[in-house]
């Protein structure tokens, strides 16, 4: 990846040693306390090294191989900040997606699941940015692999995906990013389609990485329904 991206409200983070959060599926969101002058992507704060405590992050229960496990007092460091600038003139580094901490309580392993950034074009815009485009602002999310005019007598009928989001289960949010990992309900709203007709959306990588199977886009599919919504359930993005 040519640039990494910053963390920011909205991120996921994990813990090797946790019982029950120690992958990028079950990862948490990450708290930021320690800055509330640098926002990000549209208004989200951005995460610094010193978001390193328990107000933080919690991990549940930790696996020491003790019995009852210990709850997790997260207490760590973080490594491989971003280096060419600071926050305040405390010092503090910015997080980048590759950024890991070491927990000094425990000895488990921080890691980032998903930065938090994400383009959030309204449904309205969709239709108006090309493939090329989406695919560099938006680089996991789903993009619209084609636009159809279908000649219906002496009407046209364009078929289009104007929109693709998931729905957090707890908050009833509507998400446009993925969170690589994570299994959820991807929901397409489409244009122009008649229910029980097949919509297609191509899904590119991240620059730099690759899908579970070696490849750098998907293609996702499924049937419109009479609202035109097509459901993908237990859709997942997986990397290499």
């Amino acid at each position: 990846m040519s640039e990494k991206h910053l963390v920011c409200k909205g991120a996921t983070v994990y813990c090797t040693k946790s019982i029950t959060n120690n992958n990028p599926g079950t990862a948490i969101p990450l708290t930021i306390t320690s800055n509330m002058v640098v926002e990000l992507n549209g208004g989200k704060v951005a995460a610094t090294d010193k978001d390193c405590t328990p107000a933080n992050m919690c991990f549940g229960n930790c696996n020491t191989g003790t019995n009852p496990p210990p709850p997790c007092i997260a207490n760590v460091q973080w490594s491989k900040c971003y280096e060419n600038a600071e926050v305040t003139e405390a010092g503090m580094k910015f997080l980048t997606e590759e950024s890991e901490a070491t927990c000094m309580t425990f000895g488990g392993k921080v890691k980032i699941a998903f930065h938090g950034q994400s383009a959030n074009p309204q449904p309205e815009e969709l239709k108006n940015v090309s493939p090329q485009i989406m695919a560099s602002i938006l680089p996991v999310n789903p993009i619209s692999e084609n636009t159809f005019i279908i000649n219906e007598g002496d009407e046209k009928r364009e078929k289009q995906i104007t929109d693709a989001y998931w729905i957090d289960e707890r908050t009833q949010e509507i998400i446009r990013a993925a969170y690589p990992g994570k299994t959820v309900t991807l929901h397409l709203k489409t244009k122009g389609y008649i229910a029980g007709e097949q919509a297609s959306i191509k899904i590119k990588s991240e620059e730099g990485k690759t899908f579970a199977d070696g490849s750098e886009e998907m293609t996702v599919s499924g049937e419109v329904k009479p609202d035109c919504i097509v459901k993908v359930k237990n859709f997942k993005i997986n990397y290499k």
